[in-house]
């Protein structure tokens, strides 16, 4: 990539306008987004912040709340991390980011407001600031914000308030540190006043900003400072956000099951290992997903337009954008009312577009869950990617690659070690036994009717929706493979491989610097799944026959739920306080409950409830690589 597209703007309270923001990116379709005046006027409530976020673009907010706010927005597919060092000059209307470019250069990001009620001794500390940031050494510098010094004249590089006044310092503060300023035409217009240049955009090198990139767009809702829009010439190695996916959905699922039921699953799976079987199985399945699913061109949507977003809300911007246009060249009566108008227009709608669609998915929740959740998610507030990381030497990881390593080593160092068990009881505690399960067609069969084809592929690729069109193809060959890993105790390689997903679960700010403060989600083969399915019924059978399960055991238990125990256990203390007794209770919660079950404990403690044999070595192998 040689630009990053770039937007900014004063927007006067975002958290009004968010709807029609969001309309306005999926059509500009900006890397990089700086926004100042985030907050309400003279409104001491902050915690609209957790408000901010935006679909794909993570956010970066100072660390002390300044009046009115910035905010930087920037385009997930990109590298880039918070500078602390600069929230310290004093100056606290700005926020400062580090964007990784191609090779070792690096992007200094910084988005500033400077209020028109500014005071000589905050100035200088902004004057300072950049000073600062100058002396940081960057190969490209971006600094973008509105900082309301209109008596500055940049085409004329001329002053009009006189030497040794704010407006002069500032002017001699940004030529001392060579810093070019981009923008030649006003950026606010209200009525009854001049138009004036207050928003700002400086670069340290000139051709760093081609100068036909530049547009004036116009405001969001009823904000009177434009939308800036540029592109940042440079060098990046961002993500490729295009390629071929399957369209599993419009497959030729027809001729896909007749080239399977052609095929002489005991001839072609016959005197292999199991791994050999999976992999002889996986690759016919590959070879006819390959003919028989066709593929679109992914150019994945850099930027996804909100769920509601309809023609006619787009139709309104344009439309909007057109009046803006004709009204800032002709700074006429007749035209402003024009604007005004299709500004109104726009404004409504958008909230018409939002308000029907809410209705839609509100009335469909029932017969369409998946339409109600991916609207519930798409505004979830917390909802964001992994930040910078802290290693356990104490320094930061940034990079991917670097965040990858320090989160495996920490999920890795959870797990409890092999430890002596030589003094565990292991008599039996039932008379019966289960050595080994007999599986048939039917039971995978039955397991593959049942897949929910919307569900995403494991690392395998074996998709649940091929799986699903093809079960009565693929139960035959899915039943040998599942014998013969039972009956040896041995499990195909590539099912002890995860797609696994980080997720933050508690703290905010600084915690999330703590790899200790996410848990590792995992993805797994679908095939997988289906075995370990049948295999826990069998145990779950066995288990309930032979009335193994403590009456106190409510989780994972078919007909028992948090929603019961809890039932029953108020019950219980209901009776004992009408009864005149004592009420004590002690909660407790296990740290990492899953991740730390000790293994061989676990192997013990199945042996002691009489599930032995191929079973047993079903699960050790299942549990542990080797």
């Amino acid at each position: 990539m040689k630009s990053l597209r770039v937007l900014f703007s004063n927007v006067d309270t975002l958290s009004n306008k968010r709807s029609e923001f969001e309309a306005h990116l999926s059509i500009e379709k900006p890397h990089i987004i700086g926004l100042c005046e985030i907050y309400p006027k003279n409104s001491m409530d902050k915690s609209i912040a957790s408000m901010l976020n935006l679909p794909d673009y993570e956010k970066y907010l100072p660390d002390k709340v300044g009046d009115r706010g910035v905010v930087i927005y920037i385009h997930k597919s990109l590298t880039a991390f918070k500078v602390d060092i600069l929230s310290e000059s004093g100056f606290n209307e700005s926020v400062w980011c580090e964007v990784k470019l191609e090779g070792t250069d690096k992007l200094l990001l910084g988005c500033i407001y400077r209020s028109p009620s500014s005071v000589s001794c905050n100035n200088k500390k902004l004057n300072d600031l950049i000073c600062h940031a100058r002396n940081l050494k960057y190969s490209h510098y971006l600094i973008m914000g509105d900082f309301n010094y209109p008596e500055i004249k940049w085409v004329d590089n001329e002053v009009s308030s006189g030497i040794n006044t704010d407006p002069f310092k500032f002017y001699e503060c940004m030529q001392n540190n060579f810093l070019f300023q981009h923008i030649c035409t006003p950026t606010r217009f209200r009525t009854g006043q001049n138009a004036n240049l207050l928003d700002l955009v400086f670069t340290n090198e000139e051709n760093m900003i081609a100068k036909d990139s530049i547009q004036m767009d116009s405001p969001v809702g009823k904000s009177d400072h434009c939308m800036i829009t540029f592109d940042f010439c440079c060098y990046l190695n961002n993500e490729n956000t295009s390629g071929d996916r399957f369209s599993y959905f419009r497959g030729n699922y027809e001729l896909f099951n007749e080239t399977l039921n052609n095929i002489d699953w005991d001839v072609l799976l016959n005197n292999k290992s199991i791994n050999e079987m999976w992999k002889c199985f996986s690759s016919v399945m590959s070879d006819n997903i390959d003919r028989f699913i066709p593929k679109k061109k992914t150019d994945r949507k850099f930027i996804s337009p909100p769920l509601w977003m309809d023609r006619a809300t787009k139709s309104a911007i344009v439309k909007k954008r057109k009046s803006w246009k004709k009204y800032k060249y002709s700074r006429n009566n007749l035209s402003y009312v024009k604007y005004v108008k299709d500004r109104n227009e726009c404004t409504n709608a958008v909230k018409n577009a939002k308000l029907s669609f809410e209705q839609k998915v509100a009335l469909e929740s029932k017969t369409n869950v998946k339409s109600f959740w991916n609207y519930v998610n798409s505004k979830l507030k917390t909802r964001s990617g992994i930040g910078t990381l802290e290693k356990p030497d104490g320094t930061l990881a940034s990079s991917t690659a670097d965040k990858v390593e320090v989160l495996n080593q920490f999920f890795t160092s959870v797990f409890t070690q092999t430890e002596d068990l030589k003094d565990y009881d292991t008599n039996s505690v039932s008379n019966n036994f289960l050595n080994d399960i007999n599986i048939c067609q039917e039971d995978v069969l039955k397991k593959l009717n049942k897949l929910k084809t919307d569900k995403s592929a494991g690392p395998d690729g074996l998709h649940p929706k091929v799986l699903y069109e093809v079960r009565n193809a693929i139960c035959y060959p899915l039943f040998l493979i599942f014998n013969k890993s039972i009956i040896e105790g041995k499990v195909p390689d590539d099912w002890k491989n995860a797609i696994v997903s980080p997720i933050f679960k508690k703290g905010k700010k600084l915690k999330k610097l703590k790899p200790g403060n996410y848990r590792p989600v995992s993805l797994t083969s679908v095939v997988c799944k289906i075995c370990e399915s049948i295999i826990r019924d069998n145990i779950m059978k066995f288990i309930l026959t032979n009335n193994l399960f403590t009456s106190s055991q409510y989780g994972f238990r078919p007909g028992r739920s948090c929603v019961t125990q809890l039932l029953e256990v108020l019950d219980e203390w209901s009776e004992l306080i009408d009864s005149g007794f004592p009420l004590d209770s002690i909660f407790l919660d296990f740290s990492k409950a899953f991740d730390t079950v000790p293994h061989q404990r676990l192997f013990l403690k199945l042996e002691k409830l009489g599930i032995k044999g191929c079973i047993l070595n079903w699960i050790k192998k299942f549990s542990i690589w080797a």
